[in-house]
Order: C-alpha cells, then structure tokens, then sequence
C-alpha cells in the first residue's frame, strides 16, 4: 500500500488511538463526541428496521460545522440508522452524501441481503432532502465508485471550508476484490489475498482523492485524520498481529486502531513532529471535539443542544507532545439484555465463547480491566487466513447474501493460534462448563508494559481491579446514559416500513428514484 505507507512515514502515527469493537458504535462515537452507552449503541450495528439507533436530539458534527459555514460532505458507508429521512447522513447535517446506508454490500452488485444500496442525497435549500437510488455503477467496484464521487465532490467545491468524511466500505466483507490488485500483494490464496486486494484499491483509491484535493488547491491547508472503525476480523483475512484478539471483541486486538494525522501546515503539524508516532492516549469520541477546535469553534459561537461531550481535543497530544489530554477510555460496555446466567451460558456455549456475551472494559492509565464473557481471545498468526478452513462455506453464503449460521465448531479450529487465550473455549468444547461461576471473568493488564496482554494482573493486583471497578461502575450507574437497543423486533420493522433504508419509502405513489423528503429541523437547535 504505498500512499498509505508515505502517509504512515510522513505523518503522526496514532500508538495508543482506541475506537469501538464495533463499526456504528465507533462511528456514533465519532460524529457524536459520546460513548455509545449515551445513546444506546452499546450493543451492536444499525439494524435495518430499528426505529431509531442514535436518537434524533443528538447533534452530529456536520451539523456543528455547518454553524461555521463548513461545506460538509459524507461519501461511503453510512450505517447509523435510516428509519427515517432525519437519521440518514443529510439528515444529520451533512449537505451531501454518496454511499450505503447499511453495513455492508456486495462490492459489485450495489445490494446488501438482496436489496439495493446504494443511495445519493442531498440537503435542498427548501429543507426538502432529494434522494436518489443509483443504478448506473452495477459492475463498478464499490470503492472505485466511492472514490470517483468524493472526486467529484472536491472538484465541485467552489469556496469556503470543507469537511469531508470518505469511509470505504472496504475492506468490510464479502471478500470481493478487482482481480488486478488482488495479484499486486502476493501472498497465496485465500481470504487474505482477496482482503489485500480490496486494502490494495482502497490505497490507490484515497491518494486518487488527495490528488483531486491538490488540483483544487485544498490539500495545502487540508488536516488528515485517517484510522479503522474496529479490529480487523481475521475470518476474513485481516491480522491483528501481535495483538490478542479480534473485531468485536474488547481485547487490543478488537479496539485498538491503527491511525494517524497529517497535514502541510507547521502551525498545525510542527515539521519535527512529521514522521514521529504519539502514544497519547485518544478515542473515536475525541475525533469531535478535535475537529470543531481546528474549525475554530470557541466558547459560544457553535450549539450542541446541551449534550455533555464525552470526547476532549487531543491535537496538542497528537501532534506537539503535549501532556496527555485525557487518562481514561471506556472501551466497551455490554449489558447482559436482562438474560439469565443460564442463558447466557448457553448461548456462549452454542457459539463455542468466540462472541462476547455482556462484557465490559476500560483503560484508565497503564492499566486495563476486562469483566464479562469477552469472547475470542486468541493470538493469531500474522496470515490467518488457514485458522478457519471450514467456514468458507458460511462465508460464501454471507457474500451471496443469504442468511447463514457459522459452523462454530469449526469456527473454534486451534491449528494454526500461535497461543490460545485463557482456553475458555476449549472448555466449553470438552463440555466442562455447567455455570457462569466457572468461567474466568476478569482480567487486568499493564498495557504500556504489555501491549499483547499476555500477563494477567488480576489476582496479584486486586486493589487496582477494585480502583478500575470503582471506575466503570462511575460509567453504568450514569444518569446520562440511553437503554440499549437491541435487535428489531417484527413489529419495529414493520413500524419502520415506509421507511426501510433499503426499499426506499415503500408508498406505492412513488414510481421513479428522484424525489423530494421533508426534513425537520433538529429539535435542539
């Protein structure tokens, strides 16, 4: 990957950047500026059909931007809800957006679970959103189109600042790659070829972007700020390495993001500074607070309709060394969705303890504290792609887009882990487990002087687990905090029909792919 790598060695490489286990949660936190358990994305994704995934009265940053007369702009993967026209991306406050309104997609196709999505709306100024469905791109690979319209939309800008957020759907499955740059990272096939591949396009893809921001004589004044939404699922072909762990899981491995800034600017990026790494400690949620400081938001001239950021600027931690800007992260929090142990246990059981099941985790300082069923948390190998043979079939049946379950039998397969974590599920596999009291459910880590959390602290140091303890329950006792939402219930989606996100506004008056939504103007502002 080229210009990434030139980025990665010019730029101010973020050691310590933690973000959500999760792709919504990470990216509500992002726009929001607040942990996810303020609004209710503690434990998953944006289903179709939930009424609501991020309530209507929380102010997303390009609505804070448009108040400084940014020029806002979303192009790629949306997936922050979509049950109404108020909670898409130009709902929220951006002027434009280009992508997908769910979390995945057929990279050729434009479909995900055999509907069509793939969307262009736009901010009118009668307050009316036109919406279109797009056609014309089916063969043209998802990233290829993503990077031809955020192209387009630099070129288009006339004057005034811009604020552009281009998430690629990929490298997010189905594994599905040009065959052109899949043969570019020679590694042997299999599914980390075909992630290469799509990691490959998304490289060409963002300098392709900057380019457009050169000709256009932006990227001399333009601010970088580039990492994942979650630790990289090694089912699919992407590596952690040496971290434990995977996406969804609270282990370094599933919530620390390989990320960095750059800009030309010295009185932004101090020109000692490029080409250095920060471990300042930093989260999704600081993304919000940082962005608005550089806009030149000050006290009083931007509303936020009262919400409480949970997100602090950390441009001078970044970028000049300064002290740390925060000591505390709050990685994951988890509810148990009211379920018995009983159930709980079974339905670990059933997936083998490789997804979590109500968990909880934060860092406060050098140390990081783990309770719950946190899920696999295994060291793989740098190429994983031959730890899970026999869910290729599952695999296929998610790139065709058609309901699957896992083999996790298979999906539990040690032969090549180059170290198994803490072997809970093997005991479960050798049936050993008849109650949650048996299971291990606390793990404390010195992360500065063990990244790869090989060495649990728990037993030897109770008094920082109490310190810790003491420190998350701050967080879950919280008055400012949303319930979590679940998985939609029927009722819910049908509730959600004329507005489904992906048949688009079911009203059988409507007959063409152009037309006109009202928007309503945000409650709190």
């Amino acid at each position: 990957m080229p210009f990434l790598d030139s980025l990665w060695n010019k730029g101010v490489r973020l050691k310590q950047h933690y973000v959500q286990a999760l792709c919504s949660p990470t990216r509500g936190a992002v726009l929001t500026g607040r942990y996810p358990l303020r609004w209710g994305g503690v434990q998953g994704v944006a289903f179709p059909g939930l009424p609501e995934y991020i309530g209507e009265d929380e102010v997303f940053l390009p609505l804070a931007l448009n108040q400084l007369g940014y020029s806002t702009k979303a192009v790629g993967k949306w997936h922050l809800g979509f049950a109404t026209a108020n909670q898409t991306a130009v709902g929220r406050g951006f002027d434009e957006f280009f992508g997908i309104y769910d979390g995945s997609m057929r990279h050729f196709l434009h479909t995900s679970f055999e509907k069509h999505n793939l969307f262009h709306d736009k901010r009118l100024e009668t307050g009316e959103m036109q919406h279109r469905r797009v056609h014309n791109t089916q063969g043209l690979h998802g990233t290829e189109v993503f990077t031809r319209e955020a192209i387009r939309m630099v070129r288009n800008h006339e004057s005034g600042p811009l604020f552009m957020y281009l998430s690629f759907s990929a490298p997010h499955m189905p594994n599905e790659a040009d065959p052109e740059w899949v043969v570019q990272n020679n590694l042997p096939p299999g599914p980390r070829r075909d992630f290469g591949g799509m990691l490959t396009m998304v490289d060409d893809g963002l300098r392709r972007v900057v380019d457009a921001f050169k000709e256009n004589n932006l990227w001399p004044d333009t601010v970088l700020i580039l990492f994942s939404d979650n630790g990289g699922e090694v089912i699919h072909g992407a590596s952690n390495w040496p971290l434990r762990g995977s996406k969804e899981t609270p282990w370094e491995g599933g919530v620390r993001s390989a990320g960095l800034v750059y800009s030309l600017r010295p009185d932004l990026v101090p020109v000692p500074s490029r080409g250095s790494e920060t471990w300042a400690l930093s989260h999704a949620v600081d993304v919000f607070p940082t962005v608005l400081s550089l806009a030149g938001a000050g006290d009083g001239n931007i509303r936020l309709g009262g919400k409480k950021l949970d997100g602090v600027d950390v441009w001078d931690s970044w970028v000049r060394k300064a002290s740390p800007a925060r000591s505390t992260v709050l990685l994951k929090t988890s509810p148990a969705w009211g379920k018995t142990d009983a159930e709980r246990l079974g339905i670990y059981k059933m997936k083998k303890g490789n997804r979590p099941n109500g968990v909880n985790a934060l860092r406060v300082g050098t140390y990081k504290l783990i309770q719950g069923l946190p899920g696999r948390s295994d060291w793989y190998a740098p190429n994983p792609s031959g730890c899970f043979p026999g869910l290729e079939p599952f695999l296929d049946s998610l790139e065709a887009n058609r309901p699957g379950v896992p083999d996790f039998t298979v999906y539990h397969n040690r032969s090549c882990m180059l170290q198994v974590g803490d072997a809970q599920g093997d005991q479960i596999a050798a049936g050993e487990i008849t109650h949650l009291g048996q299971l291990k459910q606390t793990w404390l880590f010195d992360i500065e002087a063990d990244p790869e959390e090989r060495h649990d602290l728990s037993e030897e140091l109770p008094l920082v687990v109490t310190r810790l303890e003491n420190v998350l329950s701050s967080y879950l006792t919280s008055p400012d905090q949303f319930p979590a939402r679940g998985r939609p219930s029927k009722d819910d989606i049908e509730r959600s029909a004329p507005f489904d996100g992906f048949d688009i506004w079911n009203d059988p008056i409507i007959a063409h792919d152009l037309y006109r939504i009202p928007l309503e103007p945000h409650r709190d502002l």
